[in-house]
């Protein structure tokens, strides 16, 4: 019976955590992930075990995947908790900025027994972020006598860049996209 009633309360327990209106998850004290919510893995469209382990980092951009795995390397050893932004891909291959938040649970020992993580979308405030460097940048050229052809070339050089970006991600969703297909012709 008390078997019974513990399952019962986990299954409620993790019911309450996937309600909780953020991508949540968390890990063992070797970093490999135990648990992510359901709107973790909805919006990554992986499957519980795609995500397992380590094979969570293939939701992350490859320009990022890098230095955030080198960080969290680092927090491991260091007990440490922290934050680190990187690039989260959506279900449909779309990458988007997060704010990666971790924070470990210890016994009372002082070990470390668990990690838990949130992920916090965090797109908008970039994008406002980039406009306000470039606005800042026009209005310094300005103050300081600079023409204003130049002020405008600058902007279209910070447009360009922007298109070049999306167009790197373009083909990084068509990559995705192409190879999750190979994939599922491969299982079925």
């Amino acid at each position: 019976m008390a078997s019974t009633d513990q399952n019962a309360e986990q299954a409620r327990q993790a019911q309450d955590v996937d309600a909780i209106p953020t991508l949540a998850w968390s890990a063992r004290p070797d970093g490999s992930a135990e648990f992510l919510t359901r709107r973790w893995l909805e919006y990554t469209g992986l499957s519980a075990e795609e995500a397992s382990d380590w094979s969570l980092t293939a939701a992350v951009h490859t320009e990022d995947r890098d230095k955030r795995m080198d960080f969290w390397r680092h927090l491991l050893t260091s007990g440490e908790a922290g934050e680190i932004e990187a690039r989260l891909r959506r279900h449909d291959g779309d990458y988007r900025w997060f704010l990666f938040r971790v924070e470990p649970v210890r016994d009372n020992h002082g070990n470390i027994f668990k990690w838990y993580g949130a992920n916090t979308d965090i797109e908008d405030r970039k994008r406002a972020e980039a406009l306000l460097a470039a606005e800042k940048r026009t209005l310094k050229m300005i103050a300081s006598g600079a023409c204003l052809a130049q002020g405008v070339q600058e902007r279209e050089h910070f447009l360009w860049k922007l298109v070049c970006g999306a167009a790197a991600h373009v083909a990084e969703q068509q990559r995705y996209r192409i190879s999750r297909m190979f994939l599922l012709r491969a299982e079925t």
